[in-house]
């Protein structure tokens, strides 16, 4: 089969010679009137696709330098956020080592406001002691002094009772009559 470069570029006619216009039926399409066919197509849609593909394009730029722009902002507020992590983290051990100095502080402060409590309670306590002793000792002297004065009565009554007769008796009432009258009167002196 030949190929038709150029015959026929209008159209088909019956019974006509292979020319630049016209070619005979059954004849293939000319290749030229197909690049023309083409080039005319390319032409159209380049007048008429020109602009919008260009508004397209430039649209299309804008938007990715506007995410090259935040991509880029994005990359540095993360830079930024990186560093200042790092620079807690560098500070971390200092802070780690000043919060333990701390608790260390406090945890002495609070054993010895204990013991200053433990101590002060034991001296109180001490001292409670020794003032409830001395009482209880009080208590018991006093108790063995009125025990010791009622057993003297009692065995001063018994040997008085036993030794002391009637002649005895009137003498010392008497003489204690004696010393209240002088006494009452306010003059001195003792028994006669």
């Amino acid at each position: 089969m030949e190929i038709n470069w150029a015959s026929g570029l209008v159209g088909e006619k019956e019974g006509v010679e292979p020319s630049l216009l016209y070619r005979p039926k059954g004849m293939p399409a000319p290749f030229l009137a197909t690049v023309i066919n083409a080039a005319l197509l390319f032409g159209i849609l380049y007048s008429v696709g020109k602009k919008p593909v260009l508004e397209a394009l430039k649209k299309r730029k804008a938007e990715i330098v506007a995410g090259i722009d935040e991509a880029s902002r994005m990359k540095a507020e993360a830079a930024a956020r990186l560093a200042e992590y790092e620079a807690k983290l560098a500070g971390l051990d200092a802070e780690i080592e000043r919060i333990r100095a701390e608790m260390r502080e406090a945890v002495e402060a609070e054993r010895r406001r204990i013991l200053s409590e433990a101590k002060e309670r034991r001296e109180r306590m001490e001292r409670d002691a020794r003032i409830l002793v001395e009482q209880e000792l009080k208590a018991a002297r006093e108790a063995l002094v009125r025990e010791t004065v009622a057993s003297a009565m009692v065995s001063a009554t018994r040997l008085l009772g036993t030794s002391v007769g009637a002649p005895d008796h009137d003498r010392l009432a008497r003489e204690y009559l004696d010393v209240v009258g002088r006494t009452a009167l306010g003059t001195p002196g003792g028994p006669s």
